[in-house]
């Protein structure tokens, strides 16, 4: 009889741990199943709060007033082709922030435009493609036969050529004997910072276009417009070497972060500025 209770009093320790066991696992798997739909409510809502978020802005962007899109807006919409499956938004405000606008965006060279996280070069050829687009455009609305005797029509007009080029130039641009525009040239390109000239082209391309006034344009891209001691030496030479031609040179207009510089209208080297008419 005693071996009989104690058999009895085993299984029912057995049955109680067994069951006890149970309730665990279930109240352990209940509460797993719990936090997993939890975590997927959320994760849920993370992605409602984007859901729509590219077809809202298109709709923004067929809508009748483009200036109602932020620089970054356009940014943003711009890399939805190169990243198809990635959210451009903090790619657009983090290219803003680095660069300062859009316009200087345009500007950067493709190592300043990798150097930020998240752009590859898919991105950098888009937006150097873009901006050939805008300067050949740019360049097609320049009217031929406007007037360009007003420094600051000048000044406006030269700005137009650098808008989006992110190393120094110098162009040269011809006018008939009424200071109406004929077209412009590229004279030569330099770093950030230095150009160089080469005398023998300038009167080649002035002898090939039968002008007697001209107006040479250069920039600076990563600095003010004001006229370094070298800008006002090159110009100097520049007048000398195309007067003994007969040709006038009008003007240089120097094109920084800030603006415009036109020399003629600031008497800057007044020897020269004789008020051609």
């Amino acid at each position: 009889m005693a071996e009989e209770k104690i058999s009895a009093d085993k299984n029912s320790d057995t049955k109680e741990k067994a069951s006890a066991d149970k309730n665990s696992d279930t109240k352990e798997k209940t509460s797993a199943v719990k936090k997993s739909d939890t975590k997927n409510v959320k994760n849920t809502k993370k992605e409602n709060i984007h859901s729509g978020h590219r077809q809202r802005m298109l709709a923004k962007l067929n809508a009748d007033n483009l200036d109602l899109l932020s620089s970054h807006e356009i940014l943003e919409m711009l890399l939805y082709s190169v990243n198809k499956q990635k959210n451009t938004n903090p790619l657009a405000h983090a290219l803003i922030k680095k660069f300062g606008s859009l316009s200087q965006v345009m500007k950067a060279s493709e190592k300043e435009l990798l150097s930020v996280d998240g752009i590859g070069n898919a991105s950098v050829q888009l937006i150097r493609s873009v901006r050939a687009v805008v300067d050949r455009v740019n360049k097609e609305n320049i009217k031929v036969g406007q007037t360009l005797r007003d420094p600051e029509k000048i000044k406006k007009f030269c700005q137009g050529l650098f808008k989006t080029v992110d190393r120094e130039e110098i162009r040269i641009l011809f006018l008939n004997n009424d200071f109406k525009y004929l077209s412009q040239e590229l004279l030569g390109i330099g770093g950030t910072n230095s150009v160089f000239v080469d005398t023998f082209t300038l009167l080649r391309k002035v002898a090939e276009k039968r002008c007697t006034i001209v107006i040479i344009t250069h920039n600076h891209p990563r600095g003010s417009e004001l006229p370094s001691n070298e800008d006002k030496y090159l110009t100097r030479n520049l007048f000398n070497v195309l007067d003994k031609s007969g040709v006038y040179l009008a003007d240089h207009v120097i094109v920084g972060m800030g603006g415009a510089f036109s020399m003629a209208q600031s008497n800057t080297l007044p020897e020269m500025w004789r008020g051609y008419s």
